[in-house]
């Protein structure tokens, strides 16, 4: 019988192994070599095909409260995109923490820089366009932390870094939910009306005395036209 010299035995043993064999022959892109951290050793001597991080699930629910709200909510249009290329670049950065929950993220300056931001106009206003965009992303972060309601973004006022925070992600909807099944038919009705109220930018006169009617022009495009 052929006997396994200690060289084909350790070739064999770091075949093997995906994390010798990822650090004995992988290198990093600035040509260092490649060493894992204990949670992707974990990932990689995994036996199963699917694996499920927790953490990366709770980043995900923050992430969608957030772009929902941004989406239906949101007082600054013209910001959306900017807002949401934020909000994804936080869920990335949140992502490469040890601990996911740490304040710990990134700072006005490092998003600027980091995304590569630019917003329309922003040359048009005068000053050092740096300067102006820095302004107009911290503008951008403190709008989307008043769209939530403090939920799901914080910032940190030691290094001033904002963050993705898992702790604060309330469900709104079940919120909402949960409050309208305590409300019986006529309150329930009295808020639709006062919601459909503030969304109209009604007066508080209605068009009918005693009734939630309001008079409302729309676009008659056919006839060129005002109803």
């Amino acid at each position: 019988m052929t006997r396994i010299s200690a060289k084909e035995r350790k070739l064999a043993e770091t075949l093997a192994d995906p994390v010798l064999w990822g650090q004995g022959y992988l290198r990093n892109r600035d040509g260092g070599q490649r060493v894992y951290w204990p949670h992707q050793a974990e990932d990689l001597l995994c036996p199963d095909r699917n694996i499920i991080h927790l953490d990366g699930r709770d980043v995900g629910k923050s992430v969608c409260i957030t772009i929902d709200a941004l989406h239906f909510a949101f007082t600054r249009p013209a910001y959306k995109p900017m807002a949401t290329q934020l909000i994804h670049a936080l869920s990335v950065h949140r992502l490469t923490t040890g601990d996911m929950y740490a304040p710990l993220g990134a700072t006005a300056e490092e998003l600027r820089d980091g995304l590569c931001l630019f917003q329309p106009g922003i040359e048009e206003l005068g000053g050092d366009p740096a300067d102006d965009l820095l302004s107009q992303v911290e503008t951008v972060l403190r709008e989307i932390h008043k769209t939530v309601s403090g939920q799901c973004i914080s910032s940190n006022p030691d290094n001033r870094q904002y963050y993705l925070n898992l702790k604060k992600t309330d469900d709104f909807d079940a919120l909402i939910e949960k409050r309208a099944e305590s409300l019986d038919s006529s309150q329930l009705d009295r808020y639709y009306y006062e919601a459909l109220r503030r969304v109209m930018e009604c007066t508080d006169q209605t068009y009918v005395t005693g009734y939630k009617i309001w008079q409302h022009e729309i676009e008659w495009p056919e006839h060129i036209a005002m109803a």
